[in-house]
């Protein structure tokens, strides 16, 4: 059987490669889980992150003479490059080379690949338009094959992506503004690149996976790094880098976690950034109506729409929630379920079929960089819950953002009808943001208390408080 299998996983990657690159994204993203296409099919996915059939060596020499100007530095690639690509994905192929006394990666477009793409999406477009009526799905399905499509053509613009490998190190690497000292990002050499070349400073390290997709336990720390960082992207900065799979995430010697190609990005308006941070919060508290109030700000309904099925919307939330969320026995005050992230794309999916979903320019990209660090962090640990980074940046984001959609979003867990202190809620997030009962726990939550108080929340918290006390003491006169 065993035999039969990896057949069948050899000629369904055979079969990808066949039909172009807009499959292979689609494989390299599936590459990434093995919990859903098993272990032979993860081995012969992986092949597909660098190991592509490459295209000739002299045509690529070609495009690079014929794209960067005549320069001694162009000259000194030229004549260091490697023989052969040292990897070959999708959209180009990599190779080494050394100019002014330095390794450098020089990644050069496939030839004719945007005519080979833009035929894949003509006729994508078109089975999604047929599919769309014939089963009478309310969803924009067209609408999202076109965002996919959008993202693949600027992946091919390797100017645009040398200005988001510039942007990202600005945010992420060494002294950037999001301080995430543990994340390297390489130099770009604008002076070698073009529209269809890039040249950038060369990392050494290995990938975080072996063969099998499988990352070592030793290894989870750095997953959930990588974690961390999307969520900061997807709710600090706004700047997500959208293709984290395994061959675009190196575990370097210093025991930093390296990110590569940057074809792929998304910009996440901070309404939705509020608005995400907001629904975990009204998840954990199964306030499912708010939650599906939620949807207008995520960008993932119309307000009118939201308004029309708001009664039904909410209540299919709910049923869906409790498939996909097990909240379990609560350990040391905390109220964070358990959930499988490809779950719940899965019935977000099921939701669309019967709800007009829209699909937002950050959407598909988010679901495919979280869907991606799952599957890693689930090949180390099988217990891995993501929910457990996620929810302690949220609620931390939470009890201390100054914006006034978080500071609303907080009145409305922190504070009752009747105007009095919620405190369970606010008990309950402080377990969110720090779990456990440590002393070091105890001091970090009395910080956190403070930096609450401190924020434009803190007298509205304050006299909610004091509402409490009143409240509680007149109960023994």
């Amino acid at each position: 059987m065993g035999c039969r299998w990896q057949r069948v996983a050899m000629e369904v990657r055979e079969v990808i490669v066949r039909l172009g690159p807009t499959f292979i994204k689609v494989g390299q993203a599936l590459g990434s889980r093995p919990d859903i296409v098993g272990p032979e099919g993860i081995r012969q996915l992986q092949l597909l992150l660098d190991n592509v059939p490459s295209f000739s060596s002299d045509r690529a020499r070609a495009l690079i003479r014929e794209d960067l100007p005549s320069t001694p530095q162009a000259e000194a690639l030229l004549a260091t490059i490697s023989a052969q690509p040292v990897a070959a994905a999708s959209i180009g192929q990599v190779y080494s080379a050394e100019v002014g006394g330095r390794r450098v990666a020089v990644k050069v477009q496939r030839p004719g690949i945007r005519e080979t793409v833009a035929l894949d999406f003509f006729l994508a477009r078109n089975a999604g338009g047929a599919a769309t009526a014939l089963l009478g799905v309310r969803s924009d399905v067209v609408g999202g094959i076109d965002e996919f499509a959008s993202r693949l053509f600027e992946e091919m613009d390797y100017k645009r992506e040398a200005d988001n490998m510039e942007q990202f190190k600005a945010l992420y690497g060494a002294g950037g503004s999001a301080k995430m000292d543990d994340i390297l990002v390489p130099d770009c050499r604008r002076d070698l690149s073009s529209s269809r070349v890039i040249t950038s400073e060369w990392i050494d390290g290995d990938r975080l996976i072996d063969s099998d997709a499988v990352v070592s336990a030793a290894d989870l720390p750095l997953v959930n790094l990588g974690i961390r960082c999307t969520l900061s992207q997807l709710l600090q900065t706004g700047f997500l880098h959208a293709d984290p799979h395994a061959g675009n995430l190196l575990k370097c010697p210093d025991g930093k976690l390296a990110y590569l190609d940057f074809g792929i990005v998304s910009t996440v308006p901070s309404l939705v950034q509020e608005s995400l941070i907001c629904a975990v919060i009204h998840l954990l508290n199964r306030d499912y109506k708010a939650l599906a109030k939620d949807f207008d700000g995520l960008m993932l309904m119309n307000a009118d729409d939201l308004e029309v099925d708001f009664e039904e919307f909410a209540t299919n939330l709910g049923g869906a929630a409790s498939k996909v969320l097990d909240f379990g026995s609560t350990e040391g005050g905390s109220r964070v379920p358990t959930l499988r992230f490809d779950t719940l794309v899965d019935t977000l999916v099921g939701l669309a079929a019967d709800f007009a979903f829209v699909l937002p320019p950050y959407f598909l990209n988010n679901v495919r960089a979280i869907g991606m660090l799952e599957g890693l962090a689930l090949s180390a640990d099988p217990r891995f819950n993501i929910l457990d980074v996620v929810v302690p940046y949220v609620a931390t984001r939470m009890l201390t953002d100054p914006s006034p959609r978080l500071n609303q979003g907080l009145r409305e867990v922190a504070v009752r009808p009747d105007g009095c202190l919620n405190w369970e809620n606010v008990r309950l997030l402080l377990f969110d943001a720090l779990p456990g009962r440590t002393f070091a726990m105890q001091v970090e939550r009395l910080k956190l208390i403070w930096r609450m108080l401190c924020s434009p929340n803190g007298p509205v918290v304050l006299r909610a408080t004091f509402n409490l006390a009143v409240y509680t003491a007149w109960q023994y006169i």
